[in-house]
């Protein structure tokens, strides 16, 4: 994975990196490979690093907002 955008701080848990972009799009990375999993666009930039507890991955965007996403893959 390269971003041509900056990005937040990546998060890592179990085999997987989380990380939001400038351009509104929050990512799901394997580690090994940076193979996206999956992505989810917001529309605004992401500048904060997220949190990762559990099943959940939580940030704030520059809207204001705070989103999370549960799931197998987390």
């Amino acid at each position: 994975f390269q971003s041509t955008t900056e990005s937040s701080s990546v998060a890592a848990a179990g085999d997987y990196l989380y990380l939001g972009s400038e351009n509104g799009t929050f990512y799901c990375l394997e580690a090994a490979t940076g193979k996206i999993t999956w992505r989810y666009y917001i529309g605004v930039p992401i500048k904060t690093s997220p949190l990762v507890s559990g099943n959940m991955v939580v940030f704030s965007a520059f809207d204001g907002n705070v989103y999370a996403f549960t799931g197998g893959v987390l």
